[in-house]
């Protein structure tokens, strides 16, 4: 779980089928689907005060990428 910057969400993700970024108002509400985790190997991200960054093993590397 991670707190957005201005405090007014909690980002998750959910290892359903098909995996899946979510958000929930810290404030109390419902819960949206944010970004569908399907085609990546990693569920790793990185909230900022403007977008959501995504981070995908990059092979041969063997190190993250953020998207």
């Amino acid at each position: 779980m991670v707190e957005s910057p201005d405090g007014k969400f909690v980002y998750f993700a959910r290892n359903h089928n098909p995996s899946s970024l979510w958000k929930v108002p810290i404030a109390g509400g419902k819960e949206s689907v944010v970004f569908d985790f399907s085609r990546f190997q990693s569920k790793d991200f990185i909230v900022t005060d403007q977008r959501v960054y995504f981070a995908e093993w990059w092979e041969p590397f063997g190190d993250h990428l953020f998207l």
